[in-house]
């Protein structure tokens, strides 16, 4: 039962490391059209 509630935790993490990885992909996406080099630098 342990294991299971270990795998629920990794997977559940992974889950919301995904989400953060697709906001960062959508912030890269808004700001590709700016002309502020300051943004495409961070």
């Amino acid at each position: 039962m342990e294991e299971v509630e270990m795998l629920n935790d990794n997977i559940l993490r992974v889950a919301d490391l995904l989400e953060q990885i697709q906001d960062v992909n959508r912030m890269i996406e808004l700001h590709q059209g700016d002309d502020d080099l300051l943004m495409h630098h961070q």
